[in-house]
Parts: structure tokens; sequence; C-alpha cells
């Protein structure tokens, strides 16, 4: 097979797939010239163009019956990263074979990855291994080199003469920034990297990202600026911003000068995410003089650029912050939800009687209820929402959270509630639970009925509900649900008559030796002590093949009286163990 037919291959399998702002088979190009450029064999140049067609249902059956050796089938397996491969053992699985290494490795510089931290980690243990440095490697860049400058990477040479790099645009030097402490960087020990024009920056952005100095800060906001005011393409756009965003949100690194400067040019920044980098930088910093900006910018209209900043207040608060801060958490628009708890966390931090007054205007939302990040409000409070929840079990949106603060709160008078609510509810689980928790016995009928519901998830809540409640008709219900066709239902009823059965479930826990739940059957049968489960237990006893089905049978033997069975002593050397402890127990 030539490298036509894997072209063709990989043109039917991605065919108008795209990616980015062109086409897959552009991308593939890209990657299998890497590969060839690198010194890669035909078959790995084959695999290049491959390597992504088992994402598209493409087996390495149908590989080997359109004609493709072996060998470039194999490369195209390594490459894969199946759902169980750690990152770890997928990164030593490529380092055992260099082909698959080199495909990855061209696959990285070309994509970059939706994880920049693993990815990178991954290409510098590849780019180590193969001993490649003339591809675009994420390795860390020198201070001083401009990311954004449109320099054209020379083409790979011998190491003795290295060949000349075409023509690039000049960039400026650039002066040696100062850090917070007032010293210059330092430059990075790294080879030169260079973009070409053109060329996609999550490599590079990355790198300049880990290095994290003055210089590299520099560089990234300078690639930022070229990429809005060129084409703006959006995968160099994120690639770019994440590292800025980093940096902005790192005490360490938001003092850096770069970062200080751009903070204060994009502090009034029409563009939302540049205002939000902006107040971040001010935030991490933790400078008390920038207490006033940052309150400046808690504006509800501007929910991200309002949590950043609040999330930057630190020390005693005022009046006139515990007074924006209450605006706040009033509000009730879905997009302040977690503005409203870094408004939250805040007041909790400050304290004292107008911080505590300021909370108790936190809206009932059940999108972010104020008891799933304070565990103690609904002991407070419950006495006071109790008829709110109640009320609101009509509204769907209460339909989760309603039932769960209910039964928290062990709330009998919304049982009548909440069995209208389980009856006429799509989604009737959170009100079953409830009335489980609650404990009364009046919402017996409802979870009765319930019980034998056509969804099984349903009927195994209303078994655990009626478990938790208890009474004589728990078992009756258990005994019916040990013939359910669903395997959890019937696990559930196993663990409630081990719990609740008597002499009118030892027929079903008999029929239930016979199965999986042979060990909750067992501890059952025990307690109630009835001699005709012996057979069935005896047989357990001899044939169970886990440790935890033929102790319980073991325990269920020794309690209850009834003919004596022995034991071939000759079997099994766990069976033998078993009989003589059970002999212990019964010296008779």
């Amino acid at each position: 097979m030539g490298l036509g037919t894997a072209r063709r291959i990989a043109g039917r399998a991605h065919r108008g797939q795209l990616f980015g702002e062109g086409l897959f088979t552009e991308h593939l190009a890209r990657v299998a010239g890497q590969v060839a450029a690198a010194g890669g064999s035909a078959a790995q140049v084959q695999a290049a163009w491959l390597y992504a067609v088992p994402g598209r249902g493409v087996t390495s059956m149908e590989l080997y019956r359109a004609g493709v050796p072996a060998a470039v089938v194999h490369l195209v397996e390594t490459v894969q990263q199946g759902p169980a491969d750690w990152p770890e053992a997928f990164t030593e699985r490529l380092l055992r074979d260099p082909g698959a290494a080199l495909i990855r490795y061209a696959v990285l510089t070309e994509n970059g990855g939706p994880n920049p931290q693993w990815f990178r980690e991954q290409g510098l243990r590849l780019a180590e291994f193969l001993g490649l440095t003339s591809l675009s490697a994420p390795a860390p860049l020198p201070a001083g080199s401009s990311l954004s400058a449109p320099v054209t990477p020379a083409p790979p040479a011998a190491p003795a003469a290295p060949a000349p790099s075409a023509p690039s645009a000049p960039s400026a030097p650039s002066a040696p920034s100062a850090d917070a402490a007032g010293s210059p960087s330092a430059p990075a020990s790294a080879t030169p990297a260079v973009v070409a024009r053109g060329e996609h920056l999550g490599p590079f952005a990355r790198a300049l990202g880990e290095r994290g100095d003055a210089q590299a800060a520099a560089d990234l906001l300078a690639a930022y600026r070229a990429e809005v005011a060129g084409r703006a393409r959006n995968c160099c756009l994120t690639a770019v911003r994440g590292p800025i965003y980093a940096l902005a949100s790192k005490p360490q690194t938001s003092v850096l000068e770069p970062m200080r400067r751009m903070s204060e040019q994009w502090w009034e920044a029409a563009d939302g995410w540049e205002r939000m980098v902006a107040v971040l930088a001010r935030a991490a910093a933790r400078n008390p003089a920038d207490r006033e900006l940052l309150l400046g910018r808690v504006d509800l209209d501007h929910p991200n650029v309002a949590t950043v900043a609040i999330r930057g207040l630190s020390g005693p608060g005022d009046d006139a912050e515990i007074r924006l801060l209450r605006q706040v958490v009033s509000g009730i628009e879905p997009q302040l939800r977690w503005t409203r708890r870094e408004a939250v966390r805040r007041l909790r931090a400050i304290g004292g009687p107008e911080a505590e007054a300021a909370l108790l205007a936190r809206p009932l939302d059940p999108v972010d209820p104020p008891w799933r990040d304070a565990p103690g409000w609904l002991t407070e409070h419950g006495d006071s929402v109790l008829p709110i929840l109640i009320d609101q079990l009509a509204e769907p949106q209460w339909w989760h959270e309603g039932p769960f603060a209910l039964g928290e709160l062990r709330a009998v008078a919304a049982v009548p509630a909440l069995c209208r609510l389980a009856r006429s509810s799509s989604a009737p689980m959170p009100a079953v639970d409830a009335l489980g928790k609650i404990g009364s016995r009046d919402a017996v009928p409802t979870l009765l009925d319930l019980a034998r519901h056509t969804n099984p998830d349903i009927r195994d809540h209303a078994l655990r509900a009626l478990d938790r409640i208890g009474g004589p008709e728990v078992t009756d219900a258990a005994v019916t649900a040990c013939d359910d066709p669903h395997p959890t239902v019937r696990d559930r009823a196993a663990r409630v008559l081990a719990r609740h059965g008597d002499e009118r479930a030892v027929t079903a826990l008999i029929r239930l030796c016979g199965t999986v739940h042979a060990a909750r059957a067992a501890v059952a049968l025990a307690r109630i002590g009835d001699p005709r489960a012996l057979p069935s237990l005896w047989h357990v006893f001899r044939t169970a093949p886990d440790r935890r089905s033929r102790h319980a049978a073991g325990r269920a033997l020794a309690a209850i009286d009834g003919p004596v069975q022995y034991v071939y002593l000759l079997g099994d050397v766990h069976v033998r163990r078993a009989y003589l402890w059970l002999l212990g127990h019964k010296p008779g």
C-alpha cells in the first residue's frame, strides 16, 4: 500500500470534518509533513494520515481489508488513548515505541489538545525521548524572544552547520523587565523557539505560561494583541488567553510589571474578558490600595467581573461594602449565582450583626439554595422557611431542593404535600427519599403504590423509604419485590428482608439463596431461625464460590437447630476450614 491509499482512506473517513478554520484533512497533512520532516519512515507517514480514523468508526480489521500493512495498523493502534488509559500509562506506552512516539509528538505540536498541562508534559517527555528540537516543541521560550514576531523557522540541518533561516521581520529588542522585587528577570536557558507566520500559538503560549516571568507575560500580551488585531483565530485566542488568565490569578505573577500595565490599560475595556482579567490581576495582588477600585467593579450588570472583584476583597469590611454586598446577595437573576456565592462568602468572613442581617436578604433560589454552602442554615432558619418550602413544592424547579430540605428538617407537616408530589411528579425520587427520612406512617400507602411503579428506580427508592419507616407492610412489599424483573430491585428486597423479614418471607428468602443475593438471604434466615431453610443453607455452605455467602450460611447453620449434614472433607480447603469452624459452634 502506498501513501495515496492512506490519504484516500483518511479522506473518506474525515469527509466534511472541520478542524479550526480549515478541514481536518489539512491538519492530517501537516502532521504527516512533520513526521516526514523529522525523518519518519513511510509506515510512520502513512500512520500519521490514519491516526484519527478509529475515532470515525474505522476498525483495525477494516484497515487490514483495505490493504493497510500490519506495521501501519500497529502504529495507529498504539497512538490511541482508550477511556481506561491513564495519562501516565499512555505516555509510557508511547515511549516504548519510537515510531508511535514520533506520530504522537507531531499531533501534539500541531493540535495541542484540550488539556494544556498534561499535553505539555507529554510533549516534553516525547521530545526528550526522540531528541527532536526542529519541530514546534512545547518547550520554554528564552527571555527576550517575542512570540508575536512573524519569524520563519529554519529548516532542519546538521548541528555542525546550521542552515540559514529565511528573512524575518525584525522585532524591537525588549529591555529586561523588573519583577515584583525590582530585580531583572533572568533569561531561561532554552533553545530559541519562534513562531512562523500563520502558525498556531498553542505550544508557545503554554511554554510562556509555564515560564511565568515578566518577559513571558509581555510576550503573551503582545501575542494576544496581535491576534486580536489580525485574523483573531478562536483556537489561538483561547490558547493565549489561558496563560494570561493563569498569570493574572496568581499573587506572585499578577504583580509583574506587564500584568500591572495590562490591568491599567484594560480596566475600562469594552471587551468583557479583558475587563475581567484586569480586575483579576488587581484582586490576586491583594493590595489594600486597590480596595476602592475593586468595590467599584462590583456591578450586577457584569457578573463575571463582579465575582472576581469580590474574590479579591479582604480584611475588615465597612458599612459601604456590606451595603454593596447586600445588593448582590439579594439578587435573584440566574446569572448572579456565582457572584452571590462570593458575596455570601465575603459577608461571612466580615461577620458581625450587619453582615448577618445582609445574609438574611439572600433569596430562596432552587438553583443556589443557602443550605448547600451552609449546612447549618436549615437548622437555624428551618421554622421560618418551612411553610414557604411546602408551598413551593407545586413549582417544578423546586422538585429536587424542596424535598431535600423538608427531609433534612424531618417535617411531618410536609408529608401530605410530598405524597401528592410523589404520585404526580415525573421525577418523584427526591420526594420519596424525603418521606423515608421523615419516617411518618402516613406515607406508607403512597410508598406501597410506588413500589409497584413501572420505573425500577422508583420501585427501588420506594422500598428503601419503606425500609426506613418499618412496619408489617414492609415485609409483604419486599417479598413481592423478590420476583421483580430488575436486579437492583431484587437486591433492595433482599436487603429489606434481611432487616425486616419474618416467617412470611422464608419461602422468598430460600429462593434468593440460589442467586447472587445468597449472603443477604442467609443473614435474614439466621435471624428468623426457621428449620425449613436448612437444606438451602447447607447447599450454599458447600457450593457458594464466594467467602461472604459461605460464611453467612455457616453462621445461619450454627444458629438454627435441625438435622446435620456432613461435608466431604477431601474437597475444597475453604469449605473444610469453614466446616471445622461450624463444628466448633455445634459440638453435638
